[in-house]
């Protein structure tokens, strides 16, 4: 049977469903889904707690990442805490929600410097949102810590994926993720970066079956598919010795 893993998945309800660790599980089942980077609804402390708690005996499926706004005074504190004493593996950032440019050093450096000192990766929102989140921006970022890895989610949106491919391209630490991206942009970026792009789902706004459709129509080469949906993500987790 072959596997599949996803690079962006939230733990947020669905609509009126009630989409709980539980019921993430049971998608993940029928879709064949291995494993997920997973990250809370929004950057409150209310619901990296509640993820971080759901989490807990199902380490095999799930990798945590934190969700902080570089606003909140203790946020620092905070994710070191959660990198130390509760498994996190990466921080997820979003310019958008949280009104802050994606290359604002000042903010962003001394939660970056916590990804760096333990290996972590880093996921940032990155659509055609002016003026705070483009490939561009991301990838300032992105040089300053030549160390981490960094996933640009939703690779430049709808109007910027070509910069996002661009900018992919020419920084070896940058990753491209696809998820609510056109085809016709997954399929440039598959062709151009086979071995950095990794399939994100946005679930609960989208589902597995969905974006494994995707994949499908994105390349005709069984080997890039296996990459894009399962081996990227895989080599990605061991170079950062999870």
């Amino acid at each position: 049977m072959k596997k599949f893993m996803d690079s962006h998945v939230h733990l947020k309800n669905r609509n009126e469903e009630v989409l709980n660790i539980e019921g993430l599980l049971k998608e993940m089942d029928d879709a064949d889904i291995e494993k997920v980077f997973l990250m809370p609804a929004n950057s409150t402390i209310e619901e990296n707690e509640r993820m971080l708690e759901q989490v807990k005996g199902h380490e095999e499926r799930f990798i945590p990442f934190a969700f902080i706004n570089p606003y909140h005074e203790d946020c620092v504190e905070r994710f070191t805490d959660y990198v130390l004493n509760r498994c996190v593996k990466g921080l997820k950032l979003h310019p958008v929600c949280d009104a802050f440019p994606a290359d604002r050093a000042y903010m962003l450096d001394p939660l970056l410097e916590i990804c760096d000192r333990y290996r972590l990766h880093c996921i940032i929102h990155c659509t055609s949102d002016a003026p705070n989140s483009s490939p561009l921006q991301f990838e300032k970022t992105a040089k300053r810590w030549p160390n981490v890895t960094f996933q640009m989610a939703h690779m430049g949106g709808c109007w910027l994926s070509n910069d996002a491919i661009k900018v992919c391209k020419r920084n070896s630490n940058i990753y491209l993720d696809g998820s609510t991206v056109s085809l016709s942009a997954v399929r440039r970026a598959v062709s151009s970066c086979p071995d950095k792009f990794l399939m994100g789902t946005d679930i609960p706004f989208y589902h597995f079956e969905m974006e494994k459709l995707k994949m499908h129509y994105a390349t005709d080469d069984p080997e890039v598919f296996h990459k894009i949906t399962y081996k990227n993500m895989e080599d990605l987790i061991t170079e950062r010795r999870w």
